[in-house]
């Protein structure tokens, strides 16, 4: 019985230090999945924010989906939308409560297009995949969440921000 627990324990460790699915978290991805996948998936969310922001909170990470839907682009907003229905995801974020060194998960990221993070924050970096529909934040060395997006090959479902004076 000692073994099995043991080799359970092992499991879990190495298998929470790999690399996450670069396609969707948990079999949900925006573009794919709408909200009642979501919660079909997960239950009822911890927060629920003005049907824009589904927020749910684990033990090791908290995830929100997010919903920028704009159909057809008709409303000239000031944030990026996306012209897709109110119920479907647009993004999710993975952010985890305690970060692991970039070296601990086995993470190459020279596979991946490093980009600035928060401009005052010191070694916060974004690293995403060539299609941008995949990002890995980082800081100073540690992974602190994984983003799922729309990629280049989605670049046509984007409404444009418009500037407020």
């Amino acid at each position: 019985m000692s073994r099995l627990s043991f080799f359970i324990a092992c499991m879990i460790l190495f298998g929470s230090a790999q690399m996450p699915s670069t396609t969707d978290w948990r079999g949900l991805a925006p573009l794919k999945s709408t909200r009642m996948d979501v919660e079909r998936t997960l239950g009822p969310p911890g927060k629920n924010m003005e049907n824009q922001l589904l927020i749910y909170y684990f033990p090791d990470m908290v995830v929100t989906f997010n919903f920028s839907s704009n159909p057809k682009c008709r409303q000239k907003l000031p944030y990026t939308s996306w012209d897709v229905t109110s119920d479907t995801v647009t993004a999710i974020d993975v952010n985890l409560r305690h970060s692991r060194s970039v070296e601990d998960t086995g993470v190459d990221l020279t596979k991946f297009k490093k980009t600035p993070g928060d401009y005052d924050v010191i070694g916060h970096y974004y690293y995403w995949n060539s299609d941008g529909d995949f990002g890995i934040e980082v800081n100073n060395n540690h992974v602190k969440g994984y983003l799922y997006r729309f990629g280049i090959k989605h670049k046509n479902l984007r409404c444009e921000p418009v500037s407020q004076r």
